[in-house]
């Protein structure tokens, strides 16, 4: 401050001075632990939410090769019952054909 030209200096004794400076000291650090700890917490829970997000998708996939492999057995017992009713169908005409020469 200034009065009259004159600066005038403030009288703080050394203990506090030395006590006021690790208080800064202290609170700087505590800052930065602070800090850090935001950032390993944002950063850990970016991990588990990409590592989720990858066992989700590994869980789609999965079940989509469950239900792809599913309808593609289904697909070859739709054919085997369509190749068997098919002969049973020539079968049944033959027989028509058969009984309709008897009568002739």
């Amino acid at each position: 401050m200034r009065r009259g030209g004159k600066r005038r200096q403030l009288k703080i004794p050394p203990q506090l001075a030395y006590a006021g400076c690790c208080e800064a000291g202290k609170t700087d650090s505590n800052v930065r632990e602070r800090a850090g700890t935001k950032f390993r917490i944002r950063w850990q829970r970016q991990r588990v939410t990409l590592h989720g997000s990858d066992h989700v998708l590994y869980l789609k996939h999965n079940r989509n090769a469950q239900a792809i492999a599913s309808l593609k057995g289904e697909a070859v017992s739709i054919q085997n019952d369509i190749a068997r009713l098919i002969e049973e169908l020539n079968a049944s005409i033959q027989q028509a054909d058969s009984f309709i020469k008897q009568m002739q």
